[in-house]
């Protein structure tokens, strides 16, 4: 009797020991997708979280506790390439924290060149002491900074401008790739990264949708914790597209991404940031289409699916047809931010057309040269801020309209052509036909952004963020495509 009750004692162990572990795994499963990923471990992510919290909840202190902030990443960038990528990450969300909720320190524009300068050393001591090896789109970098450089002193009407601004953007932007580069193999913490770095600034800023202090800037575009709506339509818009595309291949499940990515595009429409939207729609987009392009049978299974999906799709466009008014004065608001009365021609002329034209125009009259690197369209309108010991330049903000005709104007059709081949080198490994798509809408968002405004070659501000989301897409091209797992 005693064997047959230790006997039935043990079968409903393992009974109930079996359905602890399918408890425990459906769990384990769930929490993962709350996480957002299912290959990184719960420590890392946690890691991740109170960083940001960290670099979030120091400054609330006020300037000494936001300079100690910029300190400790110094610090942490020394650490090696990876540390050295995290810093800067950090160190932009630093930078554009909301005045309205934060007392920043005056030395923030030295504070932020020197966690640059910091990582640079970081990532050069990392290449020399493992396998020195440089990628392809530095190459390119340093070809374009050096012709720019050459035509600068010919040309350029600041010359000690040009030049300034030629090194800080190279000591940046190389940083910045050789430090991915070097850390390529840990692709799958880079996703982890910057989606958890999404999921923080989101959430955080969610509450301050019904506070003025989440539209300090302006009154109208909601900024979250940062200090303008167009740097957190930016950083909402490339990583929207991203995280819509990492769904769209199952890359993440469950209700928390889908949250996330609702919370986003809610927020991005209140920023009313039109470049921001511009990437979150057209990157997704240009992905669908490319791959189409690369692999028929996608094709098939579209149409299967939208054979599917049908149903919805008729409710949606009859929900549609009924409030089509309401439908079409909330775009225009959005479009004209706000402003009534205003064709959007003419808001889009107000806004980036008359600078636009203005670089064109320089290009015309200076095809071949341009009037030089990072200075303004007119000098008159051009104001630098200088050191005052050395009375070097520190500081020459320049509003360009679109990328490409700023390049143009300011470097010529010799520029013009490397920088062809840089943007080409960046974005390359995200087409690869055996490339998810996920990389690719990360660097097309990255790139879009620029349309409405000229961020690329603004390392000391919101050109950083566009700048790792590059890295970022090429690191991620080494993580095993869904369909292969």
């Amino acid at each position: 009797m005693k064997l047959g009750t230790t006997n039935l004692d043990g079968g409903k162990d393992a009974l109930f020991g079996h359905n602890d572990r399918m408890i425990h795994a459906q769990t384990t499963r769930a929490f993962e997708s709350w996480v957002l990923t299912s290959r990184t471990p719960v420590w890392v992510v946690v890691g991740i979280v109170l960083k940001v919290l960290l670099v979030l909840g120091l400054p609330l202190a006020g300037p000494f506790a936001h300079v100690g902030a910029y300190v400790l990443l110094t610090l942490w960038a020394l650490g090696g390439a990876r540390r050295a990528i995290e810093a800067l990450t950090l160190s932009w969300l630093l930078t554009f924290l909301n005045p309205g909720i934060y007392s920043l320190a005056a030395q923030s524009d030295l504070l932020r060149w020197i966690v640059i300068a910091a990582a640079f050393v970081s990532v050069v001591v990392s290449a020399l002491r493992n396998r020195f090896s440089i990628p392809a789109s530095l190459v390119w970098l340093l070809a374009f900074s050096g012709v720019s450089a050459f035509l600068a002193v010919a040309v350029s009407y600041a010359p000690d401008v040009s030049l300034f601004k030629l090194v800080s953007f190279t000591l940046g932007a190389g940083t910045i790739l050789w430090g991915f580069h070097l850390t390529a193999h840990e692709a799958s913490y880079w996703r982890t990264w910057f989606l958890v770095l999404l999921a923080v600034v989101v959430f955080v800023s969610l509450p301050l949708i019904a506070m003025p202090l989440g539209y300090v800037r302006n009154n109208r575009g909601f900024q979250g914790i940062l200090n303008h709506p167009q740097a957190y339509g930016t950083f909402l818009g490339v990583l929207s597209a991203w995280l819509t595309i990492m769904l769209f291949e199952r890359r993440l499940w469950g209700i928390f991404p889908w949250t996330l990515l609702a919370a986003a595009l809610a927020s991005l429409f209140l920023t009313q940031s039109r470049t921001g939207a511009v990437a979150a729609v057209g990157a997704p987009l240009l992905c669908v289409a490319w791959n189409i392009l690369r692999r028929p049978g996608v094709m098939r299974r579209g149409m299967t699916l939208l054979v599917r999906l049908s149903p919805v799709l008729i409710v949606a466009v009859i929900v549609i047809l009924l409030n089509v008014q309401t439908i079409q004065r909330s775009i225009e608001s959005f479009i004209l931010k706000g402003r009534t009365g205003r064709a959007v021609a003419e808001a889009f002329h107000a806004s980036r057309g008359d600078v636009i034209q203005e670089s064109w125009a320089n290009f015309q009259e200076h095809p071949i040269t341009g009037i030089g690197f990072g200075v303004a369209s007119d000098p008159r309108k051009f104001h630098v801020k200088r050191d005052s010991v050395l009375n070097l330049p520190v500081g020459a903000s320049v509003e360009k309209g679109f990328l490409f005709s700023a390049v143009l104007e300011e470097v010529g059709i010799l520029g013009f052509a490397l920088f062809v081949g840089l943007i080409a080198s960046i974005l390359w490994p995200t087409f690869r036909s055996k490339t998810a798509m996920a990389p690719l809408a990360l660097a097309l968002g990255a790139l879009l952004v620029n349309v409405g405004e000229s961020l690329f070659f603004a390392l000391g501000g919101a050109g950083l963020l566009v700048w790792l989301l590059f890295g970022a897409a090429r690191a991620m091209t080494n993580e095993e495509p869904p369909w292969k797992r």
